[in-house]
């Protein structure tokens, strides 16, 4: 591994020198715009941000009094995701990392997703891409010791070999276990171009839980054992890991250390969204798990593609789904999401994707407003479904659902 290195100030840092430069009142000095917080549109579940670029890969601070995300910014042709932080039911948002160089725009700088320690020290993702390329060309987790964020210093090159001979170019979910280390979803990236004039696309197939213990000397990584081919996971205090796998329906259970790998729940088949009669049972693929005191929160439905063999190994293509609630204790399984419309013409609601709970049992996640269109023949023969998804992702909440 390479020597650890600081990373140069960030934006942020320049921002802030340029406004101590002009600290002296000016005359006819406009007011400065007040902080906004509370959701500018109340519901359940409630939209927080309106970026027509993606949002997504929000993070709870640990006290619940903000959140942490990852914009893309299309005021640039480079089209830089940076990291923000916004109140905990949305308002003004605030820049915490972005990309230094403030005129190059040669290729898209990435930053997050981030997690902050009870102490408050920041573990960030940080990479670089050639515009149009679609794959990182450096990249690393990096270590802060605070928000804002004005330096930090490398813990980990990626692409990284997992203990067990897995490959992750990216590591997400990231998840503080006190101050000494932190829970990843280990993650491989893949360019995937569905047909000749289609536009690339990024996939992220998940390959493991990976545990990273941080001390003196360099990062020690290691594979949670059993979790291999994990899409995604849930950390409950003190050693409990709950996770899902690649195409699969089931919620699965271990321990950091290893152990017994306990099925808990699986999620039966599911009807495709279609008028009455003329629905079908489709396999249900289990992701996003969320845990929080007896409950488990968990995505299914939806659309998502997966692909046990694409020649370069598994894939999973995910636009979000259903969100469900289910009770660890009896089983109960609620479904959280709220559709509305006239069933025998059109549908919308609200797909999720990469949700994070608070400690206080609120879920924020990616969101995409969704339309499902019933379309029929001139006879009025039922043919099928026209589902309209956005391309942008925001982030949307739903208050102790």
């Amino acid at each position: 591994m390479a020597d650890p290195k600081n990373r140069p100030p960030l934006r942020l840092l320049a921002l802030l020198l340029g406004l101590a430069a002009c600290e002296h009142a000016q005359p006819f000095e406009a007011p400065p715009v007040p902080t906004v917080t509370g959701p500018l549109s109340p519901g359940n579940p409630t939209r927080l941000t309106y970026n027509p670029g993606e949002d997504g890969l929000p993070v709870w601070a640990p006290d619940g009094s903000y959140l942490l995300y990852q914009a893309e910014n299309l005021n640039r042709s480079d089209k830089d995701r940076c990291l923000f932080l916004i109140p905990p039911t949305g308002g003004t948002q605030t820049l915490e990392a972005c990309d230094d160089a403030l005129h190059s725009e040669d290729s898209t700088n990435v930053f997050g997703p981030a997690a902050v320690s009870s102490t408050g020290r920041v573990i960030l993702y940080e990479g670089a891409e050639p515009i149009g390329l679609g794959a990182q060309t450096s990249a690393g987790m990096y270590l802060a010791p605070r928000l804002p964020l004005m330096s930090a210093t490398e813990l980990l090159p990626l692409p990284l070999v997992i203990p067990g001979g897995a490959l992750a170019d990216k590591l997400m979910s990231l998840q503080w276990v006190g101050d000494s280390g932190f829970l990843s979803l280990g993650v491989q990236t893949q360019v995937y171009i569905p047909c000749f004039l289609c536009t690339p696309d990024t996939l992220e197939t998940g390959v493991g839980v990976v545990w990273t213990r941080l001390g003196n000397g360099s990062p020690a990584v290691s594979a949670v054992p059993g979790t291999a081919r994990a899409s995604s996971y849930a950390f409950v205090s003190p050693d409990t890991v709950y996770f899902t796998l690649n195409g699969d329906p089931r919620i699965l259970r271990t321990r950091v250390g290893g152990g017994p790998v306990d099925s808990v729940f699986a999620f039966p088949a599911e009807s495709t969204d279609a008028p009455v009669g003329f629905r079908t049972a489709s396999p249900a693929i289990a992701r996003g798990v969320q845990v929080l005191g007896g409950v488990l929160y968990a995505i299914t439905g939806g659309r998502i593609e997966y692909h046990p063999d694409s020649g370069s190994g598994e894939f999973q293509r995910d636009w979000g789904g259903k969100l469900h609630k289910v009770a660890l204790a009896t089983g109960a399984d609620s479904l959280v999401s709220v559709s509305s419309g006239n069933p025998q013409k059109s549908v919308s609601s609200v797909w999720l994707h990469n949700p994070t709970l608070s400690s206080t049992g609120s879920l924020t996640a990616e969101g995409r407003p969704v339309t499902i269109v019933m379309l029929y023949s001139p006879t009025n023969q039922f043919i099928g479904t026209d589902t309209i998804i956005p391309r942008s992702t925001n982030l949307w909440q739903y208050g102790h659902p």
